[in-house]
């Protein structure tokens, strides 16, 4: 059993760093320790996001989708979403190749490191 994800969740990039935020909003009607449930899929915009390949400083930016992994848990008829979900996506970007910044892409994963609770569990 893994926690369900709620509003306030942190999720993280890899394998470099930006700024992640869910766009999909949360269940109104459903919620855990207070916080309306992410049921998925969901989606997360990502900006500011540097790599080994995109290595102009924030020049990455895209939106990864994360499928629910919960198998038997619902929220308005869809899985919800669990702690450790995650998905990828390749993320546009820059790099520098000489004096001139070429366009680039990099395969990126946003991942639901903390589920923003820990009461409600799921599986």
């Amino acid at each position: 059993m893994k926690n369900v994800a709620v509003v306030g969740c942190t999720v993280t990039l890899s394998p470099g760093k930006g700024v992640a935020q869910i766009t999909t909003q949360a269940s109104l009607k459903v919620k855990a320790d207070g916080k309306g449930v992410y049921f998925g899929p969901i989606d997360v915009s990502v900006s500011g996001y540097f790599d080994s390949v995109i290595t102009v400083p924030g020049s990455g930016s895209g939106t990864i989708t994360i499928q629910p992994s919960a198998q038997k848990v619902k929220v308005e008829g869809k899985s919800v979403i669990l702690e450790g979900d995650s998905g990828s996506a390749k993320i546009d970007g820059m790099a520098q190749q000489g004096q001139a910044q070429v366009a680039v892409k990099s395969k990126v994963t946003a991942k639901i490191e903390l589920a923003g609770q820990v009461k409600v569990k799921a599986n």
